[in-house]
């Protein structure tokens, strides 16, 4: 008995534990969906930087201010520097950081020449083939298929790929002028809707009425 007032024991662990049982019998088919998966992906992306560009930025402190690290992005002026806009630099792999400011004109300095330096060892592969650009550190506009080909091979380099989509479209277009205004297409959607779905009855009818006929 339960002593002083306390719930009387009602213990109901009658559940059908089977229904939360889960299995993973597929851990390794994913493991090697997964890898499949980056194998395509790093196919298609071609050769890239391993990580974005940072800055270099001084710690904080007068302890610590000798040291140097990488920062969060590269300040406005400093892509200014290099004759590049915020939106531009981003599309090449360099992080750009509004909020943090130049102090002095030695760190603009040396984060502009650290630009410098990855634009000029930057090979951007042109989105149409046979058509490449002058650009930020980009490949003549006179360069051949062979040159392209050894710049792809080259560590560290930043390529932007568009495929090309060969595939015809399924619908065709016609000029608005041609279309009749009378109709409506919802109402002709919708006649449609329900001329599927009354099909199946339809045709139970008819079975039923050719076989009391038989009969």
């Amino acid at each position: 008995m339960v002593s002083h007032n306390n719930v009387l024991p009602n213990v109901h662990l009658h559940k059908w534990w089977q229904r939360y049982v889960r299995v993973d019998f597929s851990k390794n088919i994913k493991r090697k969906q997964r890898r499949l998966l980056r194998e395509k992906r790093r196919k298609q992306n071609g050769p890239t930087p391993i990580e974005k560009l940072h800055p270099v930025v001084h710690c904080p402190t007068q302890r610590y201010n000798y040291k140097t690290r990488l920062g969060k992005g590269f300040t406005l002026d400093e892509i200014k520097a290099v004759k590049l806009t915020p939106n531009a630099a981003r599309s090449i792999g360099i992080i750009v950081d509004k909020r943090r400011k130049n102090r002095c004109e030695e760190s603009l300095k040396e984060n502009a020449e650290r630009l410098q330096k990855y634009l000029n060892s930057l090979v951007m592969i042109p989105l149409k083939k046979d058509k490449p650009k002058n650009g930020i550190g980009g490949i003549p506009a006179d360069a051949t298929k062979e040159v392209i080909e050894q710049n792809k091979e080259r560590k560290q380099l930043r390529s932007i790929f568009k495929k090309g989509s060969s595939v015809k479209p399924f619908y065709e277009t016609i000029e608005t002028s041609k279309i009749d205004q009378s109709s409506s297409a919802y109402k002709t959607l919708r006649r449609a809707k329900l001329a599927e779905r009354r099909k199946n009855r339809q045709q139970q009818r008819k079975d039923i009425k050719r076989k009391s006929k038989d009969n």
